[in-house]
């Protein structure tokens, strides 16, 4: 992953993201398994990794736990800080991180959390992000990823730009964290939801969009290439407008760590 253009990338987003509902136990699939569990009570000690605008963090404070929360990007974390005011939820501690960098005993996150959240992250991407995130739980840890990916627009893309696809590392990150904490001797659960996601953007926010994205995984596009994104985009365009459609399989992973 290029991490200054996936800086660049959720930056651009960070307000988009502020503008989408808190989760519910009762709309939401994660927040039903994290419900039916009984992972999250009051007083429990939460850290969610890759918090973006902060929706989980907001949603978990809600019920009544410590939540800390970390992102990699400024403009999600500032985002953030604002939508858990809005919802006053003010206690949150939010914190921008680089999750591969970070050092846990550093920040004191040993062995510290009743829940650890990584909700659709591209933080947790290897054995790493993985481990660490297992020694940050003294219980529960909850990993999503949308895998099984089929996109209207990226993978057109991919294809005309000859560029390999990116959208099977999520399948690949998730077989993974199910491998190391079965080879640790622990019992890994899986659910999975079909979820189809819908989003629209202008021209020119769709071509900015769709640039930063290829480029945090496949690293600085050339102008040509970036021509080729603006002409396929303008040709597609209805009314000035693209409108992105998602299919994909989201499996959550659920562990008792410790």
């Amino acid at each position: 992953m290029d991490n200054q253009a996936a800086k660049k990338l959720w930056d651009s987003m960070a307000n988009n993201f502020a503008e989408m509902e808190i989760p519910t136990d009762k709309d939401n699939f994660t927040l039903k398994i994290i419900a039916g569990q009984e992972m999250c009570r009051t007083g429990s000690k939460v850290l969610d990794v890759g918090c973006g605008a902060g929706r989980y963090a907001i949603a978990l404070a809600g019920k009544g736990a410590e939540v800390w929360a970390t992102d990699f990007s400024v403009e999600m974390i500032e985002a953030a800080r604002k939508c858990s005011a809005a919802h006053g939820q003010e206690t949150i501690i939010f914190s921008q991180d680089d999750w591969a960098n970070l050092d846990l005993k550093a920040k004191e996150w040993e062995n510290k959390f009743d829940l650890v959240l990584c909700s659709m992250t591209p933080a947790i991407r290897d054995e790493q992000t993985i481990r660490k995130a297992i020694s940050a739980s003294k219980k529960w840890l909850v990993i999503t990823k949308p895998c099984r990916r089929i996109n209207s627009i990226l993978d057109k893309l991919t294809e005309i730009l000859g560029l390999s696809p990116f959208f099977n590392k999520s399948d690949q990150q998730i077989k993974w964290a199910f491998d190391i904490l079965w080879d640790m001797g622990k019992n890994p659960q899986m659910r999975m939801e079909e979820q189809v996601w819908t989003k629209k953007r202008n021209l020119s926010e769709a071509i900015k969009h769709y640039c930063f994205f290829i480029e945090s995984n496949h690293g600085t596009l050339t102008g040509e290439q970036k021509q080729i994104i603006k002409q396929y985009l303008t040709e597609f365009a209805v009314e000035g407008m693209i409108e992105e459609i998602t299919n994909t399989t989201v499996y959550a992973l659920y562990c008792e760590v410790n």
